[in-house]
């Protein structure tokens, strides 16, 4: 997957999901189109094939594929394909490609994002392979 990616990078959400930005667009009065900008704290740059100048300790704005929304439901979050919000302050790598308009998505749904402080998010036995390949791949650049 990182030959698919343009930034995998290594590092945790800045703030909790209510204080993101909520990218909501609509068309006629539906919603056609979402996602939620993350201020994501870089520790470390695993892959970078973009011309972007990334380093330890910069914040790079991460795409998520899901939103929060108040509508006559009220108050709640949508999201895509089961995809789940990353946690402020929890380490994660995070494998990005270029969306065309100058933002970086996380790609594969929940197979582009790895927690890596615990395991509880890991039910499928895909994404548990993926991330002990991670582990074993990228352990110098996960130890900074």
């Amino acid at each position: 997957m990182s030959g698919v990616a343009d930034v995998v990078i290594y590092g945790s959400p800045v703030d909790k999901f209510e204080d993101r930005k909520f990218v909501n667009k609509y068309q006629e009065g539906i919603l056609a189109d979402f996602c939620t900008i993350t201020k994501f704290k870089v520790k470390s740059v695993i892959k970078n094939s973009t011309g972007l100048n990334i380093g330890k300790g910069d914040l790079f704005d991460v795409i998520e594929p899901l939103t929060f929304i108040d509508d006559e439901h009220g108050k709640r979050m949508l999201e895509l394909v089961g995809y789940k919000a990353m946690v402020q302050k929890v380490k994660y790598v995070v494998y990005l490609k270029n969306n065309g308009q100058g933002g970086y998505g996380v790609i594969n749904m929940s197979n582009g994002k790895f927690n890596m402080d615990n395991d509880s998010e890991d039910d499928d036995y895909t994404h548990i392979s993926m991330k002990k390949e991670i582990l074993d791949r990228y352990s110098k650049e996960l130890s900074n």
